[in-house]
């Protein structure tokens, strides 16, 4: 009986020792939890205060493209029978509009850079500090001029012929010029790689008669870009020149790739230049702010259908003289 009690004893010690092990394990794993959750919070906070700072410094990045983009306002008082559509994927835009008035003429360029978000918004810089000081200081107001000047201002600005560096743009840019009596007489236009569309029709639509409806064209731009590592060769860009009549109206189309390229529609495939083309044909002299709503609605619903998320900047601007 006595053995009986010792063993029972023992074997009650070594129980107790094994709870009290066990606790202490327990409590030890629920400590080094507790340490690995405070970490993780720390973590947490540092990486939210790490993220806010990102979102104000890209914010205020935002505030300052903005504040280089030309005014709707100045650009409405410019060319009043204008729409702008534009719609960034990210908070800062690789695409921008530019627009001026010098010696008569009024310059207007849609400019895609290279990537979206803030690399883009670099070279957005660049393009605009380049655009101002070819047109400004250089008093250069032809658009295949600007190309040119546009194309080597860039290589030597980021250092390509030693970088490598493969960053550029793609631009269209159109000079509409007056005569003294301050009417438009002459729209030129060159591109690197971006083209625009372009139609010419009555200025008093007869409606009756078939015959007033013209057909859109292209203008097509150079196939080579702004910028990029390229060959040592000097590059020469084109300029093509288009006549404007007093009793003639003229709408031209300039955009960058982002619409044509996005992706959409039942069978998830991109919208293309030939649908772009073709819905401008549709809507061309119906009043500028129809058009917008058009444009942009046809977009919205060709994301939609296709539940695509947007690829890229979309720009998209509408000029009727």
């Amino acid at each position: 009986y006595k053995q009986r009690v010792r063993n029972i004893k023992d074997q009650k010690r070594k129980l107790e020792e094994l709870v009290t092990m066990r606790t202490m394990e327990v409590m030890s794993q629920k400590e080094e939890i507790e340490r690995q959750k405070d970490q993780i919070e720390v973590q947490k906070r540092l990486i939210e205060n790490k993220n806010k700072n990102i979102i104000a410094s890209i914010n205020y990045a935002k505030r300052i493209q903005d504040t280089m983009l030309p005014e709707r306002d100045y650009f409405s008082e410019l060319l009043p029978d204008s729409f702008i559509f534009f719609q960034p994927r990210d908070v800062v835009s690789g695409d921008v509009y530019w627009i001026f008035e010098k010696n008569n003429k009024i310059l207007v360029s849609v400019v895609d850079c290279t990537g979206h978000g803030v690399p883009g918004a670099f070279m957005s810089m660049i393009a605009f500090e380049q655009l101002v000081e070819i047109v400004n200081v250089y008093e250069i107001d032809q658009p295949d001029e600007i190309l040119n000047h546009l194309h080597e201002g860039v290589r030597q600005i980021l250092k390509q012929r030693k970088t490598h560096n493969r960053d550029g743009m793609d631009i269209s840019i159109v000079v509409l010029e007056k005569n003294a009596e301050n009417q438009y007489q002459k729209l030129s236009f060159a591109g690197a790689k971006n083209s625009i569309f372009l139609v010419q029709y009555p200025a008093l639509i007869d409606y009756s008669n078939p015959d007033w409806i013209r057909e859109l064209v292209e203008c097509k731009a150079d196939r080579m870009g702004i910028g990029g590592e390229q060959k040592e060769m000097k590059r020469i860009f084109s300029r093509q020149e288009i006549g404007l009549k007093a009793d003639e109206k003229t709408v031209f189309y300039l955009f960058s790739d982002g619409y044509t390229d996005q992706f959409g529609g039942l069978e998830h495939k991109k919208f293309s230049k030939k649908r772009l083309k073709a819905l401008c044909q549709e809507i061309y002299d119906l009043e500028m702010s129809e058009q917008e709503k058009i444009i942009r609605q046809t977009m919205d619903n060709w994301v939609g259908m296709g539940k695509e998320n947007q690829i890229d900047d979309i720009l998209f601007i509408g000029i009727r003289i």
